[in-house]
């Protein structure tokens, strides 16, 4: 008899947020990129926002940067190639020339005397480095996975279609890339502009 129940269904809200521009501008401003620090946080700033995780982002070595795009070993090992815009891979190759070419992890920690240790990050020291410029720029606190959050909203918003949103994200299935959509409200606004009625005579009415 209980399996007769029909289910309780409902809904929660999402945890997390998308960044906006403005908030995205004011944390990259907050990178004093002529120090070692700097020029390594605004680094690993735009890889968060090109979708790594944090173990990814902590994981990838030097090697992994080839031209306009990286590869990145995610979950399952399973490996993605993920294409960079021309100011993320600036960013990248600024920070390269402080840390050098010679192997090992792309991202290194540095000192308060601002001296490069030849040691890999840890993935909580990531969320420590967000919070910092987050402080430094006003920008309300927010987690490392809110900057996938930001990637894969900014990349439905801009009409990449699923799939191959999902196919960046390092998703198995495009349902979890749905999940990460925070656009809100404003998409489902556009979305409702963009559909245009043709009126067959002046005189017809709309309603």
């Amino acid at each position: 008899r209980a399996a007769d129940l029909e289910p309780v269904r409902g809904s929660r809200v999402l945890r997390g947020r998308a960044l906006t521009a403005q908030e995205t501008g004011a944390l990259f401003r907050a990178c004093e990129v002529t120090s070692n620090q700097g020029s390594r946080d605004a680094a690993l700033l735009a890889l968060c926002l090109c979708g790594l995780r944090r173990a990814e982002v902590v994981g990838l070595a030097v090697d992994a940067l080839d031209g306009d795009h990286i590869t990145v070993i995610g979950k399952g090992n399973k490996q993605r190639r993920i294409f960079l815009n021309d100011d993320c891979a600036a960013l990248l190759n600024r920070w390269l020339v402080k840390r050098g070419t010679a192997a090992g992890a792309m991202l290194l920690p540095v000192s308060k005397s601002d001296r490069l240790q030849h040691r890999r990050l840890s993935p909580e020291a990531v969320a420590v480095v967000l919070r910092r410029l987050a402080t430094d720029a006003g920008v309300s606190t927010f987690s490392p996975h809110c900057c996938r959050y930001t990637y894969i909203s900014t990349l439905l918003d801009a009409g990449v279609d699923l799939s191959t949103a999902a196919s960046l994200a390092g998703h198995a299935n495009v349902a979890t890339t749905i999940s990460y959509d925070r656009r809100g409200d404003a998409a489902k606004i556009r979305a409702a502009q963009a559909m245009k009625f043709v009126v067959a005579s002046p005189s017809m009415p709309l309603c």
